[in-house]
Protein backbone atom coordinates (compact mmCIF):
# COMPACT_ATOMS: atom_id res chain seq x y z
CA UNK A 1 0.00 0.00 0.00
CA UNK A 2 1.45 3.24 -1.19
CA UNK A 3 0.32 5.85 1.80
CA UNK A 4 0.36 9.46 2.06
CA UNK A 5 0.66 10.16 -1.88
CA UNK A 6 1.22 13.33 -3.26
CA UNK A 7 0.81 14.61 -6.72
CA UNK A 8 2.74 17.95 -7.86
CA UNK A 9 1.55 19.87 -10.94
CA UNK A 10 3.98 22.10 -12.32
CA UNK A 11 2.47 25.26 -14.50
CA UNK A 12 4.46 26.31 -17.25
CA UNK A 13 4.24 28.94 -19.38
CA UNK A 14 3.66 29.05 -23.57
CA UNK A 15 7.37 28.99 -23.60
CA UNK A 16 7.33 26.32 -21.32
CA UNK A 17 9.19 28.23 -18.68
CA UNK A 18 8.26 27.69 -14.77
CA UNK A 19 5.11 29.26 -13.56
CA UNK A 20 4.11 27.94 -10.09
CA UNK A 21 3.73 24.31 -8.47
CA UNK A 22 0.27 23.14 -7.09
CA UNK A 23 0.45 20.23 -4.54
CA UNK A 24 -2.35 17.67 -4.47
CA UNK A 25 -3.30 14.62 -2.55
CA UNK A 26 -5.26 11.48 -4.10
CA UNK A 27 -8.11 10.77 -1.88
CA UNK A 28 -6.99 7.49 -0.17
CA UNK A 29 -4.02 5.22 -0.10
CA UNK A 30 -2.99 3.66 -3.05
CA UNK A 31 -2.99 -0.33 -4.00
CA UNK A 32 -0.47 -1.69 -6.41
CA UNK A 33 -2.03 -0.75 -10.06
CA UNK A 34 -4.84 0.72 -8.60
CA UNK A 35 -6.57 4.27 -10.46
CA UNK A 36 -7.84 7.18 -7.92
CA UNK A 37 -9.20 10.25 -8.93
CA UNK A 38 -7.66 13.28 -7.68
CA UNK A 39 -8.32 16.82 -8.06
CA UNK A 40 -6.60 20.14 -7.29
CA UNK A 41 -7.72 23.95 -7.37
CA UNK A 42 -5.51 26.27 -8.11
CA UNK A 43 -5.98 29.96 -6.67
CA UNK A 44 -5.42 32.92 -8.81
CA UNK A 45 -4.76 30.47 -12.12
CA UNK A 46 -2.04 32.15 -14.00
CA UNK A 47 -2.79 34.10 -17.52
CA UNK A 48 -0.12 32.72 -19.14
CA UNK A 49 -0.29 29.14 -18.48
CA UNK A 50 0.74 26.80 -21.58
CA UNK A 51 1.06 23.19 -20.32
CA UNK A 52 2.07 20.90 -17.26
CA UNK A 53 3.60 18.22 -15.79
CA UNK A 54 2.64 15.98 -12.97
CA UNK A 55 4.71 14.37 -10.95
CA UNK A 56 3.93 11.79 -8.45
CA UNK A 57 5.66 11.48 -5.18
CA UNK A 58 4.51 7.80 -3.28
CA UNK A 59 5.46 7.41 0.39
CA UNK A 60 5.59 3.78 1.34
CA UNK A 61 5.08 3.32 4.72
CA UNK A 62 2.35 1.06 7.02
CA UNK A 63 -0.69 3.71 7.03
CA UNK A 64 -3.40 1.22 8.54
CA UNK A 65 -5.12 -1.86 6.47
CA UNK A 66 -7.97 -0.87 3.73
CA UNK A 67 -10.63 -2.85 2.60
CA UNK A 68 -13.14 -2.34 -0.20
CA UNK A 69 -16.93 -3.26 0.81
CA UNK A 70 -19.99 -4.45 -1.32
CA UNK A 71 -22.83 -2.04 -2.40
CA UNK A 72 -25.74 -3.76 -2.46
CA UNK A 73 -27.69 -1.03 -4.94
CA UNK A 74 -27.57 2.33 -6.22
CA UNK A 75 -28.93 4.74 -7.88
CA UNK A 76 -27.13 8.15 -9.82
CA UNK A 77 -30.00 10.61 -10.88
CA UNK A 78 -29.69 14.32 -11.15
CA UNK A 79 -31.00 16.75 -8.46
CA UNK A 80 -32.96 19.87 -9.27
CA UNK A 81 -33.19 20.50 -5.17
CA UNK A 82 -31.29 23.48 -3.34
CA UNK A 83 -28.02 23.43 -5.12
CA UNK A 84 -28.23 22.07 -8.63
CA UNK A 85 -26.36 18.95 -9.85
CA UNK A 86 -26.38 15.04 -9.11
CA UNK A 87 -26.08 12.34 -6.53
CA UNK A 88 -25.66 8.97 -5.94
CA UNK A 89 -27.51 7.15 -3.41
CA UNK A 90 -27.81 3.49 -2.20
CA UNK A 91 -26.66 0.63 0.62
CA UNK A 92 -23.52 -0.70 1.06
CA UNK A 93 -22.71 -3.80 2.93
CA UNK A 94 -19.84 -4.77 4.46
CA UNK A 95 -18.98 -8.37 3.05
CA UNK A 96 -15.78 -9.00 4.51
CA UNK A 97 -14.94 -10.50 7.68
CA UNK A 98 -13.19 -7.71 9.24
CA UNK A 99 -15.20 -4.80 11.59
CA UNK A 100 -15.00 -2.17 9.21
CA UNK A 101 -14.91 1.31 10.04
CA UNK A 102 -15.45 4.97 7.89
CA UNK A 103 -16.55 3.59 4.90
CA UNK A 104 -16.19 5.74 2.21
CA UNK A 105 -17.44 6.45 -1.22
CA UNK A 106 -15.54 7.70 -3.96
CA UNK A 107 -18.00 9.02 -7.04
CA UNK A 108 -15.83 10.00 -10.19
CA UNK A 109 -17.73 11.51 -12.91
CA UNK A 110 -17.13 11.73 -16.74
CA UNK A 111 -18.65 12.69 -19.67
CA UNK A 112 -19.78 10.95 -22.90
CA UNK A 113 -16.29 11.03 -24.21
CA UNK A 114 -15.25 9.53 -21.26
CA UNK A 115 -13.29 12.34 -19.76
CA UNK A 116 -13.03 12.87 -16.50
CA UNK A 117 -15.44 16.03 -14.83
CA UNK A 118 -15.11 15.73 -11.38
CA UNK A 119 -15.64 13.59 -7.89
CA UNK A 120 -17.51 13.71 -4.65
CA UNK A 121 -16.68 11.64 -1.40
CA UNK A 122 -18.78 10.99 0.91
CA UNK A 123 -19.16 8.05 4.13
CA UNK A 124 -21.77 6.06 5.03
CA UNK A 125 -24.66 6.85 7.33
CA UNK A 126 -23.21 4.23 9.98
CA UNK A 127 -19.01 4.88 10.63
CA UNK A 128 -18.56 1.49 11.73
CA UNK A 129 -20.11 -1.75 10.71
CA UNK A 130 -19.28 -5.23 11.61
CA UNK A 131 -19.51 -8.58 9.08
CA UNK A 132 -22.50 -8.34 7.33
CA UNK A 133 -24.18 -4.93 8.58
CA UNK A 134 -25.43 -2.66 5.64
CA UNK A 135 -26.02 1.08 6.06
CA UNK A 136 -27.51 3.65 3.46
CA UNK A 137 -25.28 6.17 1.47
CA UNK A 138 -25.40 9.72 -0.41
CA UNK A 139 -22.90 11.71 -2.22
CA UNK A 140 -23.58 14.89 -3.91
CA UNK A 141 -21.43 16.42 -6.89
CA UNK A 142 -22.77 20.06 -7.37
CA UNK A 143 -22.49 21.30 -10.62
CA UNK A 144 -20.38 23.92 -9.76
CA UNK A 145 -18.01 22.01 -9.55
CA UNK A 146 -17.59 19.75 -12.18
CA UNK A 147 -16.18 20.87 -15.81
CA UNK A 148 -19.34 19.68 -17.95
CA UNK A 149 -22.79 17.22 -17.58
CA UNK A 150 -21.76 13.71 -16.63
CA UNK A 151 -22.89 11.22 -19.06
CA UNK A 152 -21.53 8.03 -16.91
CA UNK A 153 -19.48 7.43 -13.21
CA UNK A 154 -17.03 5.10 -11.36
CA UNK A 155 -17.60 4.23 -7.82
CA UNK A 156 -14.36 2.59 -5.75
CA UNK A 157 -15.42 1.99 -2.07
CA UNK A 158 -12.91 1.59 0.90
CA UNK A 159 -13.23 1.68 4.66
CA UNK A 160 -10.66 0.82 7.76
CA UNK A 161 -10.17 -2.23 9.11
CA UNK A 162 -10.59 -2.09 12.64
CA UNK A 163 -10.46 -5.60 14.03
CA UNK A 164 -10.66 -9.19 12.90
CA UNK A 165 -13.50 -11.70 13.80
CA UNK A 166 -12.67 -14.74 15.46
Amino acid sequence: VISGSKLYINLKDKKNSFLDTVLCFTDKPIESGEEVPFSCIVSDFPSEYGSHEIFFEPETRFYGNYTPFKILSEKFKEDSSGLEGFTLTGILQNNTELTITYPKIILSLYDGNKKFLGSAISFGNQKKLTPGESTSFKVSAYSYSLAGKPKSYKVQTHALASSRVQ
